[in-house]
């Protein structure tokens, strides 16, 4: 999975959001965030959640999948708030991309009950 910097940094530019603005929803400084957005720094899926969540894009927009066949699998360990990827599926493309909706669905449904 490689994070579309430049389409999230055209999307922010877009809607007239500032890094300042992004960082302050996301609780991180604004040097943070500039990092995440120039790719000097990699996206953890609880960030890249967010950013979803504030510029309201389809996670499809600002992910490009190197590899079809493999997808992320967001899903709470049982003993803490870590999430871990799970690895290759073999399925159609379409199916895959319609799981990983879910999937961010229902990240920002837990991110929105732990605030």
């Amino acid at each position: 999975m490689k994070v579309k910097h430049n389409k999230i940094r055209e999307i922010r530019v877009e809607k007239g959001f500032s890094q300042e603005f992004m960082a302050e929803i996301m609780e991180i400084s604004q040097s943070q965030y500039s990092r995440l957005e120039s790719g000097e720094t990699v996206f953890d899926v609880e960030k890249l959640g967010k950013v979803i969540e504030i510029l309201q894009v389809n996670p499809i927009d600002i992910i490009d999948f190197e590899e079809p066949n493999t997808m992320i699998v967001n899903s709470p360990n049982a003993n803490n708030n870590h999430w871990v990827i799970n690895s290759t599926v073999h399925e159609s493309p379409e199916v895959v991309l319609d799981q990983i909706k879910d999937l961010f669905k229902e990240l920002v449904q837990l991110m929105k009950k732990e605030n």
